[in-house]
């Protein structure tokens, strides 16, 4: 049986973490309280929300299958989970920024009080995220 190179094997599990994150999704949405920015009718009744989750597992069992195909010695995780919240909070920090007077205004006529008072809860936002970030900066071992 052949194999795949590296690059296409990075390839297959960039698809498949695409793949998990739909689950993920799925999975919000099926919960009784929904995302506050998504406007969904909650008409998943309890056996289909059963089913879902049964969909879920069974689909990521066999995520797990190809990527034991792909890697069968498992690499030792690496990545910090610190430092992978961290780097989505930035994320999130920076796509505040993107709110800008230009972009909005980019969008039709901007109300400058609108922009005011839209400007102060994005600033709490990002006040609250930087200083979730700072909780989470690792600890400073001396050698700094």
């Amino acid at each position: 049986m052949g194999e795949l190179n590296e690059s296409q094997k990075r390839y297959v599990s960039s698809v498949l973490s695409e793949i998990n994150h739909y689950l993920e999704n799925i999975e919000g949405l099926t919960r009784a309280q929904h995302s506050l920015l998504h406007v969904v009718k909650d008409d998943i009744s309890i056996v289909e929300r059963a089913e879902l989750a049964a969909f879920s597992r069974a689909l990521r069992s066999e995520i797990e299958k190809i990527m034991d195909g792909l890697y069968p010695q498992h690499a030792e995780a690496t990545i910090s989970a610190r430092w992978s919240i961290g780097t989505n909070l930035e994320f999130a920090n920076v796509e505040c920024l993107e709110l800008t007077r230009s972009k909005l205004a980019g969008y039709g006529p901007l109300d400058e009080q609108a922009f005011q008072d839209l400007t102060l809860r994005i600033n709490r936002l990002r006040q609250k995220i930087e200083l979730q970030m700072a909780r989470l900066a690792p600890p400073d071992d001396g050698n700094g």
